[in-house]
């Protein structure tokens, strides 16, 4: 049960204890509070025993357990557990405020497992669980600020909540210069599906004319582009992978060690892959980053449905593409 955080806490006996020999009945109540002894429990007779809101906190546990004596033998224990609910729990999380990790964001929510509810990951440059499930644009989960304008993309059911659906024509998402000199390490990951399709660009940190720019995830490549030009000089790219199943979810992770050492993963595995691309470095424009979109000599469209898409602002770990994998 849950207590309000200014009630006392009353234990009272549903019903009396029998005794064969009809002798009196005494109960002893003891309260337990996080596993502690109550310092003030009471020893008394039917029918309760009462701790004072004062003596309690938001969040703990509170145990009433009852003992029966007839004088000569101890009765079988019967035990209540109440938790202490919260003066305050602005963000609906659970978490009352003066408890609260991440205030305005779920406490609960670390995907990828490494410690840090997700709202206030540091690295965590974009997260976006399209679970607005409507409307024209998207909102970064990951406490920046960072707002993505929809062009042609439909709201659709996704893996969890809702999803952007893209049909290959002209569907993109305009997150505007969101990354600035963020450099490798990188990560990005998001779920997808692919409808009969080959996929396509899933992420693009610069959405560059006719110049191989930044860095771009597509479910068949990983690239770092030089913003030079759109030759293979102009890039470096982890391909020969494949491409994810079609008809399922697939979980795809491209992390960026650096531009010679690129991993990409589905479902958590290490896809392998080999490289090809003689750049030499690494340079992003002021182009805004885009999600199903890629324009280096020719535009380039996604088709199929992208939910829970996420960039980190380091290398992630195989655990935790594993963890992030496991919806």
């Amino acid at each position: 049960a849950e207590a309000e955080p200014d009630d006392d806490l009353v234990c009272v006996l549903d019903a009396a204890s029998t005794d064969a020999d009809s002798d009196s009945i005494d109960y002893t109540f003891t309260w337990t509070v996080e596993g502690s002894t109550y310092s003030d429990a009471t020893t008394t007779t039917w029918t309760g025993d009462t701790v004072p809101a004062a003596d309690t906190a938001e969040s703990e546990v509170w145990t009433c357990s009852v003992t029966p004596y007839d004088a000569e033998d101890l009765g079988e224990d019967g035990s209540a557990t109440a938790t202490i609910g919260c003066f305050a729990d602005d963000d609906g999380d659970g978490v009352c405020d003066d408890e609260d990790v991440c205030p305005g964001f779920d406490d609960n929510l670390d995907l990828d497992g490494e410690g840090t509810p997700d709202g206030c990951d540091p690295d965590l440059v974009l997260y976006l669980p399209f679970d607005e499930g409507s409307g024209s644009t998207v909102a970064d989960a990951a406490g920046n600020g960072h707002v993505g304008s929809i062009t042609g993309a439909t709201w659709t059911t996704g893996l969890m909540g809702s999803a952007l659906e893209f049909d290959g024509s002209a569907d993109y998402v305009d997150l505007g210069d969101i990354l600035g000199s963020t450099w490798m390490p990188l990560s990005v990951c998001a779920w997808i599906y692919l409808d009969g399709s080959t996929g396509g660009p899933i992420f693009v940190s610069d959405d560059c004319s006719s110049k191989y720019c930044g860095f771009a995830m597509e479910t068949s490549a990983l690239m770092t582009g030089d913003s030079t030009g759109h030759g293979s000089n102009d890039r470096t790219s982890l391909g020969g992978f494949g491409s994810p199943s079609s008809a399922s979810w697939t979980h795809m992770c491209g992390v960026f060690a650096s531009r010679t050492d690129m991993t990409a993963y589905f479902d958590g595995a290490d896809v392998g892959g080999s490289y090809s691309g003689t750049s030499t470095s690494m340079g992003y424009t002021t182009a805004s980053a885009v999600i199903g979109i890629k324009q280096t000599y020719s535009l380039h469209y996604f088709t199929g449905i992208i939910d829970e898409l996420r960039v980190y602002d380091r290398e992630l770990s195989q655990a935790e593409v594993e963890a992030l994998a496991t919806p």
